[in-house]
């Protein structure tokens, strides 16, 4: 195998508009390259209101690990802005990564 860059990639949105219009109504990474996660979504003010976990055993063959995905449910609507952390095992087993960053939901 034959790694490229970092041999992963995580990529989040930085908006997203729950409204179920079928379109960019769930905040979620597109993740390849890694065989464990750890998604989690906080308030401005660091309160935990959305985690989720997926391993090797929820990849999907084409797409690698799917992640489900925070709907915006329980966002406070005093909120301007939200954090997010993606935590990950690459597929070696062994290489621990991380992204952070911020977004905005659009109503």
């Amino acid at each position: 195998m034959v790694s490229v860059g970092g041999g992963y990639s995580i990529i989040l949105p930085n908006v997203f508009t729950p409204n179920n219009d079928g379109h960019n109504d769930l905040f979620r990474p597109l993740i390849t390259g890694l065989s464990k996660i750890d998604f989690s979504v906080y308030d401005s003010y660091g309160n935990l209101i959305y985690n989720e976990k997926a391993v090797e055993e929820d990849i999907n063959a084409l797409t690698g690990i799917e992640i489900r995905g925070w709907d915006g449910f329980n966002a406070p609507l005093t909120q301007s802005y939200f954090i997010y952390t993606v935590n990950g095992i690459l597929n070696d087993g062994i290489t621990e990564v991380e992204k952070t960053g911020t977004f905005i939901i659009l109503k």
